[in-house]
């Protein structure tokens, strides 16, 4: 089976536009992707790590089954049961060891692992699979690692699944779509735009992590990208690509903030100020992000307000 989150709603509330066509589809489409929902896909890898648990603050043994959108936890130990865990976009897979601060997974909270506080790593180079935007992640490590090229192996690829898994999983949410950079000629509105395309977007609103488990939203914006008038310039979000209901519209100015969470941890990840995205791959989330801040220079040097030609320059 095709390892997609449950479909929630694709209910239309924007402002529509003039000359909207019957053919489109409209609503914005918006994904349920909790942690509790169903493990399924295609198996990508399967071995022991070991798993760090926040409770008895101790690393214990597991099989870890990785599939296209989540993992099994099979336990290697007494007291354990089978547990299944979804992936989110919205995660990363980064290096923790000793010394290092990391957040305990299930909490949120900054704790030390500094040899000083009889680290709960001992001398293991451990990884962490954060999911970054519900403060909340896993600790593994190998369960004989010691130091040597086949331990540090070992852990590299097992790194390097749970990114794939990631991205595999969340270009499985995108429909199919180029980039654009011209604008629509029977949409006055996309005149100034730079690029356009689809991308993820965080739209879980939760007061504790709890209920983040529960309930991750995903929606899927047409995201538009305007070059800038008047000291500011537009990041609209449509409902589809026919860009003829808005959902919502940001103001870019020079003190925006665009986050890179980096190609080695969240590959497709960045943010807008506190508004988390995803793109369906690295190459797009860096032509984003090199657009975004193109127009962010403009803005802090107060750059003139750009003609036509500019415009088709820039694109």
């Amino acid at each position: 089976p095709r390892p997609r989150a449950e479909f929630v709603s694709a209910v239309s509330g924007g402002l529509a536009s003039d000359g909207a066509s019957p053919k489109c589809p409209q609503g914005l489409v918006r994904f349920e992707a909790s942690l509790e929902r169903p493990v399924e896909g295609r198996l990508l890898r399967q071995g022991d790590l070991l798993v760090f648990d926040s409770e008895e603050r101790k690393m214990l043994l597991w099989t870890v089954l990785l599939f296209s959108n989540g993992f099994y936890l099979s336990p290697k130990h007494d007291g354990g049961d089978l547990m299944s865990f979804g992936m989110s976009p919205f995660s990363e897979v980064r290096d923790v060891g000793p010394g290092l601060e990391t957040a305990r997974p299930g909490e949120g909270r900054e704790f030390s692992t500094s040899p000083e506080d009889h680290s709960p790593f001992g001398n293991l180079a451990a990884f962490y699979l954060s999911v970054f935007n519900q403060g909340f992640g896993f600790i593994f490590a190998s369960p004989e690692d010691d130091g040597s090229d086949v331990a540090t192996a070992l852990r590299e690829s097992w790194k390097g699944a749970m990114r794939m898994a990631i991205q595999s999983y969340s270009r499985s949410l995108f429909p199919a779509f180029e980039l654009a950079a011209a604008p629509m000629p029977d949409r006055p509105a996309t005149a100034t735009r730079l690029l356009a395309g689809y991308l993820l977007r965080d739209d879980t609103l939760v007061e504790d992590v709890e209920d983040a488990l529960r309930a991750e939203i995903i929606a899927v914006p047409y995201c538009e990208l305007h070059g800038h008038c008047g000291g500011a310039a537009r990041f609209d979000m449509y409902e589809r690509e026919c860009c003829t209901r808005l959902e919502s519209s940001v103001e870019l100015k020079a003190t925006t903030r665009f986050v890179d969470r980096g190609d080695d941890r969240a590959p497709c990840c960045f943010a807008i100020d506190d508004m988390i995205f995803s793109a369906r791959s690295c190459h797009e989330k860096h032509v984003w992000l090199r657009a975004l801040r193109n127009v962010k220079v403009k803005l802090f040097h107060r750059a003139p307000d750009p003609s036509p030609e500019d415009l088709t320059y820039w694109r």
